[in-house]
């Protein structure tokens, strides 16, 4: 029979997945560096618009480099971006090197990349969601909490003898993390910006 877990082994349990996804960025965008300083107009590209749901914080940023790595612990990865604009814009955006943009007050509630070449001249980005930093850190602690809690309540309740009270306490952590999983991922997809590129 196994013996009981101390509360400092179960809290590591339970925090473990909530420290991977902290450490390696929610957004899959750990370890980028912080946006420079508003660049200058470049002399070709589109002029581009944002409108929809936008405020003067809400920025438009270049990706400038990626990173991945990936070992036996683990995978991670990271970018690397310039802030060109803020909304509502209404200038010239170099797209010349064809990098992928995106919009957001910062990492946290980056929106999924843009392309802004291929458009034409002139380039309107439809904000349909702003994203929120709050949703989407409050949804990766509901996730790492939750996935723990499935993760060790599952794991623990395998392993406990079979009819045991510390059986049933363990499958109840787990079932119980369910619904802190789903309304994590939830969050952690509501607080993403959501835009499209159309032309004009």
């Amino acid at each position: 029979m196994p013996g009981v877990l101390r509360a400092s082994d179960i809290l590591r349990l339970l925090l473990a997945p909530l420290a991977v996804l902290l450490l390696l960025g929610v957004p899959g965008y750990a370890d980028a560096s912080e946006p420079a300083a508003l660049a200058g107009d470049p002399a070709q590209g589109p002029m581009v618009h944002m409108e929809g749901k936008t405020e003067s914080a809400l920025r438009l940023h270049k990706i400038t480099g990626q990173m991945y790595a990936s070992g036996l612990g683990g995978s991670m990865s990271g970018m690397a971006w310039r802030t060109v604009c803020a909304a509502p814009c209404d200038r010239r955006i170099d797209v010349s090197d064809g990098a992928d943009f995106v919009i957001g007050h910062n990492m946290w509630d980056f929106s999924r990349k843009l392309r802004l070449d291929g458009h034409g001249d002139r380039v309107t980005i439809e904000v349909l969601r702003k994203g929120s930093p709050g949703l989407r850190l409050g949804g990766s602690i509901l996730t790492g909490l939750g996935l723990g809690g499935v993760i060790a309540g599952g794991m623990m309740g395998a392993l406990s003898e079979r009819g045991s009270g510390q059986q049933r306490v363990w499958l109840l952590i787990g079932a119980g993390s369910v619904p802190a999983l789903v309304g994590g991922i939830v969050m952690l997809v509501r607080g993403r910006a959501k835009a499209r590129v159309r032309s004009f």
